[in-house]
């Protein structure tokens, strides 16, 4: 979980963005799957450190991310 708090502190980010992000900087010693990440980002809302926008793609209200971000209660 602390790993998901360290890339949401760079930015709004996804599930498959912090995946990806994983990826590149800590594969070689780490690797979090999404059935970590998605529990971790579910538990971070739950708790309201983290809160959620949605991303519209293409214009279209099917195609939708979720990002989620720090809120100022967990920056504290």
């Amino acid at each position: 979980m602390f790993a998901v708090l360290d890339i949401l502190s760079l930015g709004p980010h996804t599930g498959y963005d912090i995946k990806q992000h994983m990826e590149q900087s800590t594969n070689y010693f780490w690797n979090e799957n999404y059935g970590q990440i998605y529990p971790s980002l579910a538990e971070l809302l739950d708790r309201k450190d983290i809160a959620v926008e949605v991303i519209r793609q293409n214009g279209k209200l099917a195609y939708f991310r979720r990002a989620g971000m720090l809120t100022g209660q967990c920056r504290a």
